[in-house]
């Protein structure tokens, strides 16, 4: 959010706090207005502009001005010690500046005249009041100490008291405003404490409104309103850094048409800052200024500016610097103003451009001339171009130079071009002044050997001709090409044209030498394949070696036969004279013949132990085979190998050429022996080979080192059984056969058999406790060797107890017993369901003095004396014949067992409440939506159901609401006014009861 959208919220929470206030004396956060009236003036109004116009905004004040007033602002009284604002104006008889005084609720004149002319226009601000006379644009100065005194003339009025809407206000600082909409300029401009005009915004009506302003105007912070006398409204503008626009009007009613008042403190401003460059798109090196514009920033700003986002050090309302290409300039400035909402802004960024480089005018050069010929002036390729002697200083002329062809040599130029007042660089023209004389520059002789090819002839010069005579003929710029078909010599011509000047011709001698005779060789050279081959030798100077006869580069290394193939090769050879004349190739034959190779033979072979071998193999001609490396005799009938040991054994073979019985070298063969495959039989799931009831058994084959499996019901191998697990489903002889990585094989078999003992059962399948009491579980059938895991919701009761097929319960749930029999077979029993029975209701007794009673709602009753049981009482009453500590055991129909608390009787007078029961009505029974209650007095009911959980209790009732209660038996206990309980009865809920 940006500062001036902060500025603004805060404005409006001031507004909104402000006129919610009770007080009647002015604040800053309101607009004041006053009433036009044909008759009198005499209301003013507080208007809050951040809220909607309603009946409450605007409202009127308690303070009525008196008649007969003009303007309307707001300030501390001036000229005294009092702080607290309220209302000013200029009374139109005496033209003096009255106040409210608060303390004495009065209007106080305070005999201080506005000035020579009345003025209709007041404004607060700084320790002063300004007033306007709209007439002459007069504006009068008051300090409380005396009359108002002219401080300066406002131009822009027309001259006539009442032509067109006009106001002034103050701020905090002392500098006031003054807006004037008559006429086709409108204006609103700022004027310091001392009459110097500060700033003018220019008027803007984007909606073509039509205002016919009274005479007045408020500021609250960027947003300036009016008085509209013609719709009876407010009309708002939008204040900017150098615009006023109009935005609309809002009819408030007659009550804001005369004038409107504020107090400085209303004026919220808003520090701006604009910067502006003295130039941009600069030559590299110009200097540039940056000057500043400011709104709000007080007396005595201050500045930062920053190139870059890193400060420049200048604190000055302007900045002069060099500037690079992009940078980015802005500045912040901090206000002094009292009255700024924020101390700082930001200005705009200001991104510079900053020519570096002009491209360089277009140039020819060099420029040539011959001695002494007509020269031109210069010329180049540009605008606005300027000509130097020198690379470096001096001063350009505009004008091109013409060069001097008076002595031969070269002479350079320079040339720019401007773009934008930026020069480019020098760009070099060289002038050549070429003597005519100076002749082309060749190598002679040139020596070519018979045949040898031969290439165009080659000079060093400019625009070059060939001739084939001393003088005389036709040149050519074609070079020649000699012929090198006849041994001699032949001479060649050749000048060189510089700017037109030809020179004289230049002899070049072409010699054709004769060749030298081949070297001297021998051949053939005859090596046995693989043998070591020396390099080839030949007699002659500067030999060159080649595998071709013709063609190809050569090599002044002489060449080593490759002998590890069976081939005849051709290599050629030449010697070359001093004059490079190379000649004839000599051909060496070379012969390589075969000697044998090792032959080709399976090794490893790997063999199992006790397994019979065959006689081994190998690929190859005229075999031998031998037990060693090296040595010993070799014999032509292969070996076959033993398997009664376990190890590793090499044998060897060679093979020998049928054509030279040459015998190649032995290919070593490893022979070795392995053990065969380790394999035992398991189970999983079981502790045995027993296929468990309506189950299958799963049998693992353990042999570390197989990498197949074939399983067999002896002796027949069972399809697809080939992983290391079978699941068997019937009892027999289970065999399996695995092989290892070496194809070694072993076999295991096992007797898988059928588990025939019985199912186990959990007894009873269901049962029912008190909460109170516990059931006995046996799991059968209950060998002493069987494993039992109890279960509870299908979790292990821990810690557990695997020798004991009994269980006593307490607590409901469904039980589980998993019994694993010798075998291991593992069998789950049936599911026995415990629940409990509620604990019956506690009963209380009711002492009818004799006569002890509880209610009749139970299977069975003991009563106790002083915790021994009286033998015979057994019924819901107990008469009793003797004082002491009686309590009642009683049991509901499951059995289930409650005790009543111990009443102590120490006297038999008691209140008589026998037969009081009887006197209470309670039907219908069963009932489906409502229980009706008679009795002769209030009685108290509380309803619980089966489980004793209160589902109502209410005092002083005699109907009960069933609607919402679920179909079944609850417990009616009803009680008198003290609490003792009458009587207790069960009724059933249901909705089908009629």
């Amino acid at each position: 959010m940006s500062k001036y959208c902060l500025a603004k919220l805060l404005l409006v929470g001031c507004l909104l706090i402000a006129f919610s206030s009770k007080a009647q004396l002015p604040v800053c956060n309101i607009i004041y207005g006053k009433t036009y009236s044909m008759t009198a003036q005499d209301s003013i109004y507080n208007y809050n502009p951040g809220l909607p116009v309603s009946s409450t905004n605007p409202v009127a004040n308690t303070i009525k001005i008196p008649d007969g007033t003009y303007g309307l602002t707001v300030s501390p009284v001036l000229g005294s010690s009092v702080t607290t604002l309220t209302f000013y104006s200029i009374d139109s008889a005496s033209h003096n500046y009255i106040y409210y005084n608060s303390s004495t609720s009065a209007w106080v004149n305070t005999g201080h005249s506005t000035g020579s002319v009345p003025a209709v226009n007041i404004a607060a601000g700084g320790g002063y009041i300004y007033s306007l006379v709209g007439a002459t644009g007069d504006v009068y100065k008051y300090d409380g100490t005396g009359s108002g005194t002219l401080l300066t003339t406002v131009s822009g009025f027309t001259g006539a008291a009442g032509a067109a809407p006009y106001d002034l206000l103050a701020d905090c600082e002392g500098n006031w405003y003054v807006f004037n909409q008559s006429g086709t300029s409108p204006f609103f401009r700022q004027y310091s404490s001392s009459g110097t005009l500060v700033k003018s915004w220019v008027y803007y009506n984007p909606l073509g409104l039509t205002v016919s302003a009274g005479a007045g105007f408020a500021i609250f912070g960027d947003k300036l309103f009016t008085d509209d006398r013609v719709s009876d409204g407010i009309a708002s503008y939008q204040l900017g850094f150098d615009t006023l626009t109009l935005l609309s009007i809002t009819s408030v009613g007659k009550k804001l048409n005369d004038d409107l008042g504020s107090c400085a403190g209303a004026i919220l401003t808003k520090p701006e800052i604009l910067i502006t460059e003295s130039a941009n798109n600069v030559c590299l090196g110009s200097s540039v200024t940056f000057t500043s514009k400011t709104l709000g920033g007080g007396s005595s700003p201050t500045y930062k500016w920053f190139v870059n986002g890193i400060s420049a050090g200048s604190t000055g309302d302007s900045y002069t610097y060099v500037p690079a290409n992009g940078d980015k300039v802005s500045c912040i400035m901090t206000s002094s103003s009292p009255c700024a909402v924020v101390p700082d802004d930001t200005s705009n960024i200001v991104t510079m451009i900053v020519v570096t480089t002009v491209p360089a005018p277009g140039v020819v050069s060099p420029v040539n001339y011959c001695l002494s010929s007509t020269a031109a002036p210069l010329t180049a390729s540009g605008t606005s171009l300027k000509w130097y002697t020198a690379a470096t200083g001096g001063t350009g002329s505009t004008t091109a130079p013409t060069p001097s062809t008076a002595i031969a040599g070269s002479t350079t130029y320079y040339v720019t071009q401007s773009l934008s007042s930026c020069e480019s660089i020098r760009v070099p023209i060289v002038v050549n002044v070429n003597p005519g004389d100076t002749p082309a520059k060749v190598i002679t002789p040139v020596n070519y050997c018979l045949g040898g090819t031969a290439t165009a002839l080659t000079a060093t010069g400019t625009a070059l001709k060939w001739f084939t005579t001393a003088s005389g003929g036709t040149g050519t710029s074609t070079a020649p090409i000699p012929s090198t078909t006849t041994v001699g010599s032949t001479t060649y011509y050749v000048t060189q044209t510089l700017s037109g000047c030809e020179s004289y011709r230049v002899g070049l001698t072409v010699i054709v030498n004769p060749l030298p005779a081949a070297p001297a060789v021998i051949s053939p050279v005859n090596y046995c394949q693989s043998a070591t081959a020396a390099a080839l030798t030949a007699s002659g100077t500067t030999l060159k070696w080649y595998t071709a006869a013709t063609g190809g580069t050569g090599s002044s290394t002489a060449p080593v036969p490759a002998t590890g193939t069976v081939a005849v090769l051709n290599y050629y050879v030449s010697q070359t004279n001093v004059l490079g004349c190379e000649s004839p190739r000599a051909n060496i034959v070379v012969n390589v013949t075969t000697t044998p190779a090792a032959p080709a033979a399976l090794n490893p072979v790997e063999l199992c132990l006790g397994v019979p071998a065959t006689a081994l193999t190998a690929i190859g001609s005229s075999l031998k085979w031998y037990t060693v490396a090296t040595g010993g005799t070799g014999s032509t009938t292969a070996p076959t190998p033993s398997t009664a040991t376990l190890g590793s054994t090499n044998h060897y073979v060679s093979q020998t050429c049928p054509l030279t019985s040459v015998e190649g070298p032995r290919t070593t063969i490893a022979v070795n022996v392995n053990p065969l495959p380790l394999i035992a039989i398991g189970s999983t799931g079981t502790t045995g080979l027993y296929i468990c009831r309506s189950s299958t058994l799963t049998l693992k084959a353990n042999a570390p080192t197989a990498i197949a499996w074939q399983w067999d019901k002896a002796p027949t191998p069972i399809a697809g059984a080939t992983t290391d697990s079978l699941i068997v489903a019937l009892a027999g002889n289970i065999g399996v056969t695995v092989t290892d990585a070496k194809g070694c094989k072993a076999r295991q078999q096992v007797l898988v058999r059928q588990d025939s003992t019985s199912a186990s059962i959990l007894s009873p399948v269901a049962a029912s406790i008190c909460q109170e009491g516990s059931v006995l579980l046996t799991a059968s059938p209950g060998f002493i060797l069987h494993k039992f895991q109890w279960m509870k919701d299908g979790l292990l009761i821990l810690p557990s107890t695997p020798t004991i097929n009994l269980r006593n319960v307490n607590t409901t749930g469904n039980y589980q017993v998993r019994v694993t029999n010798l075998v291991g077979c593992i069998d789950t029993t049936n599911i026995c369901v415990v629940t409990y029975y509620p604990t019956p209701l506690k009963p209380t007794i009711i002492n009818a003095d004799p006569v002890l009673e509880v209610p009749n709602i139970y299977r069975y009753y003991q009563w106790f004396k002083n915790n021994k049981f009286i033998v015979g009482a057994n019924a819901h009453t107990y008469t009793m014949t003797s004082i002491g500590k009686y309590h009642v055991k009683v049991t509901d129909e499951n059995g289930c067992l409650n005790y009543s608390d111990t009443v102590n009787l120490t006297n038999t007078t008691g209140i008589q409440k026998a037969g009081i029961g009887g006197q209470i009505k309670i039907y219908p029974n069963p009932a489906s939506n409502q229980v009706h209650i008679e009795a002769p007095f209030k009685v108290n009911v509380r309803v619980m159901d089966v489980v004793g959980r209160i589902v109502f209790n209410e005092k002083a009732v005699n109907t009960v609401e069933l609607s919402n209660f679920a179909d079944g038996t609850y417990l009616f206990c009803l009680t008198d006014e003290n609490d003792k309980l009458i009587t207790v009865e069960k009724i059933t809920k249901s909705s089908n009861s009629q």
